[in-house]
């Protein structure tokens, strides 16, 4: 959802590496670019995490879950589409996934997506002013490539 409460549509792509200690257990850190709300002119948020994952079962087609949080920066601050100046800043960053892996290089995973923002913004025209403090929650569908 956006910030007034619509459903939106939004991509992401994220990277991370790390170490598996055994098939139950890895854990690592990663990064990645995150676009929502396009037709908003919400800047891009640049979220940096921890994570931990594990895998069922000893097979090459298993079911896995992920956590991991971290926190998120937002891009350049914008204006907006109803004449006022925006100053965004990002918040924590929170994750929970569970997905199937298939063979040794691809997974489908679906999950929720947690993460808080502020927006700060100030009209053009008059001198209003105001804070928007934010959580959005997203639902995840994606696919994976493991290298």
């Amino acid at each position: 959802q956006n910030y007034s409460g619509q459903n939106s549509p939004g991509y992401s792509l994220h990277h991370s590496a790390g170490w598996m200690f055994s098939r139950m257990l890895g854990v690592g850190i990663g990064g990645g670019m995150e676009i929502f709300n396009v037709d908003s002119g919400e800047p891009v948020t640049y979220p940096v995490f921890a994570e931990m994952r594990g895998y069922l079962q000893a097979k090459n087609v298993t079911p896995f879950f992920v956590l991991g949080g971290g926190w998120a920066f937002t891009g350049k601050n914008s204006q907006s589409p109803w004449g006022q100046i925006e100053n965004w800043s990002g918040g924590w960053h929170a994750k929970a996934q569970i997905g199937y892996r298939l063979g040794n290089h691809f997974t489908l995973f679906g999950g929720l997506n947690f993460q808080k923002k502020v927006r700060n913004w100030q009209s053009n025209w008059g001198g209003e002013w105001g804070k928007d403090r934010m959580l959005h929650k997203r639902l995840e569908l994606g696919i994976g490539v493991i290298l």
